[in-house]
């Protein structure tokens, strides 16, 4: 078992090689920030429950956080070339939140589009995490734009036939709304990825 100063040098060896913030490890693990934060500075071992979900979010064997590693290992990560595939996922959530906006050539694209690119990178945690984030935006989103939009076209009908009322311009209006708010999300969701940061993002229906 390792002291609690070199496991904290492990950790941070570790998060920082996957390019994630302590938020972030923290939203993985489903840890507070305050722990990971404790761990982090050795001002605690992790125990149990703690120690296996660093473990999983790291992407790694248990032991690799409680067994003495050889002092190469940690200088071999810290000295690897910054072109690894983990310093990948943030350009590439950040493509995945602006391949969404093809909602504007077909409806629907704005999910199977991110859903194939998140299936490429099943192996990569961050990505499925910040995904699944994205996936449930989106269909939440498509179905209360498009659910609403038809609705409202329906109501119109029935006003047409029944009081030769015309609403003509709300359906529109609604989906310029509902547009208005969904472009800049993603915006907004692509720089965050950009940065490493991907949570936050606001989460429609769980499906995903």
């Amino acid at each position: 078992m390792q002291s609690s100063s070199s496991l904290a040098t492990t950790l941070i060896t570790y998060r920082k090689r996957r390019g994630i913030s302590q938020e972030e490890l923290a939203d993985l693990a489903r840890l507070s920030l305050r722990t990971v934060q404790r761990l982090e500075k050795g001002e605690t071992l992790p125990r149990g429950f703690t120690l296996q979900a660093l473990a999983k979010a790291l992407d790694l064997p248990v032991d690799a956080l409680t067994m003495v590693e050889n002092e190469s290992l940690i200088d071999q990560l810290e000295s690897a070339p910054s072109d690894s595939k983990p310093d990948e996922t943030p350009a590439y959530v950040a493509l995945m939140y602006l391949s969404a906006f093809t909602y504007l050539i077909l409806p629907g694209v704005n999910i199977l589009l991110p859903l194939f690119m998140r299936y490429r990178k099943r192996h990569n945690p961050q990505i499925q995490e910040a995904g699944s984030r994205l996936l449930n935006f989106e269909l939440g989103w498509t179905l209360v734009t498009y659910g609403g939009y038809l609705l409202l076209l329906a109501v119109q009908i029935g006003l047409i036939l029944n009081f030769q009322v015309v609403i003509v311009w709300t359906p529109l209006v609604f989906l310029f709304l509902l547009n208005a708010i969904h472009a800049p999300l993603l915006l907004i969701g692509a720089w965050r990825a950009r940065k490493g940061r991907y949570g936050g993002y606001p989460v429609g229906l769980r499906l995903f």
